[in-house]
């Protein structure tokens, strides 16, 4: 819970110090609405868990994904809504089935959701969509199935596991999408294999 309320914090106020400009573009969203929702991801997760028979889950964190589920259909084509869902849901699967052939073979630290994970997952959803929103999406769905796919078995189902897990994939989704969006602001070569596939509205 600290690691995730401590990376939404910085990154609101990154977002006012110019992070997030080019995903913020790809949403159509502005400043306020941005740094605005992962501000309020951050403080509601303050209130206590919320417990309902065999699921609990903290305010800001369902907040956070009932949110990213409704961005997929706001301001975009059905093709690259559907599309970035499915790379949601495929990286979240594969990611799964990595955890599981880890629990096999007996390797504990792979064997559930973590920051390898994490950070693996960002990189591929920036690299297939090249599209800022679609990344944020596709990494946050992908974080959020490998979450719940861990925890089959489980007497109880948290919203919470794997949480901060998730706030380093949007953090490394969103980092990288700025990075390469400003090495490729100019024409080039490279930014044109950088625009190929790119998923866009």
């Amino acid at each position: 819970m600290i690691i995730s309320s401590v990376i939404f914090g910085v990154l609101a106020l990154l977002m006012f110090l110019g992070l997030g400009k080019f995903v913020l573009k790809d949403f159509r969203f502005g400043l306020a609405v941005g740094a605005g929702f992962l501000f309020l991801v951050f403080a509601l997760n303050f209130i206590p868990t919320v417990f309902i028979g065999g699921f609990s889950f903290r305010i800001g964190t369902m907040l956070f994904y009932l949110g990213i589920l409704t961005m997929f259909f706001v301001y975009g084509r059905l093709a690259s809504q559907m599309t970035s869902l499915a790379i949601g849901l495929m990286l979240g699967g594969v990611a799964f089935a990595s955890a599981r052939l880890a629990y096999i073979a007996g390797g504990g630290f792979f064997a559930d959701t973590n920051a390898v994970y994490a950070v693996i997952i960002a990189l591929i959803a920036v690299a297939i969509t090249r599209n800022g929103k679609y990344a944020f999406l596709s990494t946050s769905v992908a974080m959020l199935t490998l979450n719940l796919l861990t925890q089959i078995g489980n007497a109880t189902v948290s919203l919470q596991h794997g949480f901060a897990w998730t706030a380093v994939a949007i953090a490394t989704a969103l980092v990288v999408y700025s990075i390469a969006s400003r090495v490729f602001v100019k024409p080039s070569r490279a930014s044109y294999y950088f625009e190929v596939g790119r998923l866009e509205d």
